[in-house]
């Protein structure tokens, strides 16, 4: 399956020196940045990866991200698009286009995934109705808790026309890689 990522040089080197590549949690900007701690959403799509695609690798901890659809194509991003022009990310950016086998990727709604992020109920456009979300306000927390991560397995259900589908993979290898480019940053 063909999918892209956005990286820092410093990972593709990484890539092209150690042969392979995984998320390293202390250079994540996401896991370790007080305003967009995402330990406990990165750990239940770990659990989700586990149980769909296997378990990780020994050592790895959390997936790698990327697209394997942007703006309803499963094409590169539009790299000049702002999302992907401000991406955070310290020096160089590249878009990584990869090749994974479909086994080892695990696909999901992007913009369903903020009710995993947020931690909420997912409410899809054509189910959401104002009754279904107040019976779900009126719950005990127990119970309330279940129904909402219960309501998170939706995200996976891609067989819908989605604008942005996001794809979680385990690791990278020089020869899942089959085109690097370079993104022009604001600041650049």
């Amino acid at each position: 399956m063909r999918v892209w990522t956005l990286q820092p040089i410093s990972f593709y080197q990484a890539l092209l020196s150690e042969k392979i590549v995984y998320c390293k949690p202390e250079l994540s900007y996401y896991l370790q940045n007080d305003e967009w701690d995402l330990r406990e959403s990165y750990d239940w799509m770990a659990l989700q990866m586990q149980k769909r695609i296997g378990p990780a690798p020994p050592g790895i901890k959390y997936p790698l991200w990327g697209w394997h659809t942007t703006y309803g194509k499963h094409q590169k991003p539009d790299l000049r698009r702002k999302e992907f022009r401000e991406h955070v990310c310290q020096g160089q950016l590249l878009c990584l286009e990869c090749s994974v086998p479909d086994s080892q990727i695990l696909l999901s709604d992007e913009l369903a995934w903020y009710a995993v992020i947020n931690h909420t109920l997912y409410l899809p456009e054509n189910e959401y109705s104002c009754s279904a979300y107040f019976n779900w306000m009126a719950l005990p927390n127990k119970e309330k808790d279940r129904v909402m991560r219960e309501s998170w397995e939706k995200i996976f259900q891609i067989n819908k026309p989605c604008e942005f589908i996001q794809a979680t993979f385990w690791c990278l290898s020089p020869e899942n890689i089959q085109a690097v480019w370079p993104i022009k940053r604001r600041s650049q």
